[in-house]
């Protein structure tokens, strides 16, 4: 497995993708979790130019959570 872990300048954690490579290339990220939609956003904007010498075909299940 591979994990990224997104942090504040303060080191503060906002988000975290684990990437596992599959037979045939794709690669799962799972979980993918975030504190909130920009962090989301930079590990979804990131992620598959790290993990391109590892296979060419990203998928994952989306979860939606709102806090109000």
């Amino acid at each position: 497995k591979l994990i990224w872990v997104a942090k504040a300048p303060d080191g503060t954690v906002l988000g975290v993708a684990a990437a596992t490579p599959k037979k045939g290339e794709p690669i799962k990220l799972m979980p993918l979790v975030a504190e909130d939609i920009q962090a989301f956003s930079a590990l979804v904007a990131e992620l598959p130019s790290h993990l391109r010498e590892y296979g060419h075909k990203l998928y994952t299940l989306l979860f939606l959570k709102i806090f109000r």
